[in-house]
């Protein structure tokens, strides 16, 4: 069993996911429009089942993008203003606030049809899923390009790495590092 807290929403209380929820998110993995009807017979579970559990782990995502957007706000506010970091965080902070938010309109048209999602809720997912690989790769702008909350000589106007190399980058903390130190 895996140490990843599920909420309950019904009960308030924790659960683990266990092997049916990862059973489960391996059958929608591989074929997301599987009615869950299919999934319950694939798992010997009833289709009642999937769903509340679907559910649970939908609902999980969302407070925990909720949480984690109150601690990115308390590094954000600790980035100076006026530096590419800062821009970057606002963009990384605003991107994950946008999924979660698509994440929570697909979430609220899923419940309606518990068996086959509609277009628009695999929509919004899939819109979900691609702006938070956005946020990701900004959140990893913030921390292994620009240096923030890793260490505090980080170079908070260090280009981006689609257009400058590591070296250049390097170079550029080197030179940053020496206009500190005079």
């Amino acid at each position: 069993m895996l140490n990843n807290t599920m909420i309950d929403n019904d009960a308030n209380i924790s659960k683990q996911i266990d092997d049916t929820d990862l059973k489960i998110i391996d059958i929608l993995n591989r074929d997301s429009s599987i009615p869950f009807v299919d999934v319950a017979k694939r798992i010997c579970v009833s289709d009642a089942t999937v769903h509340i559990r679907v559910k649970r782990m939908i609902a999980a995502g969302i407070i925990g993008g909720l949480l984690a957007a109150v601690f990115g706000l308390i590094d954000y506010l600790a980035i100076p203003s006026g530096t590419r970091a800062s821009r970057i965080g606002l963009l990384h902070g605003l991107t994950n606030v946008f999924v979660v938010i698509l994440f929570i309109a697909s979430w609220l048209l899923r419940r309606n049809s518990p068996d086959v999602p509609s277009t628009a809720a695999f929509t919004l997912s899939f819109v979900g899923v691609a702006a938070a690989l956005l946020g990701g790769w900004l959140g990893g702008e913030l921390v292994e390009r620009l240096g923030v909350s890793v260490t505090p000589d980080a170079n908070l106007n260090a280009p981006n790495s689609l257009t400058h190399s590591a070296r250049d980058t390097k170079r550029a903390a080197e030179d940053h590092g020496r206009k500190a130190a005079a």
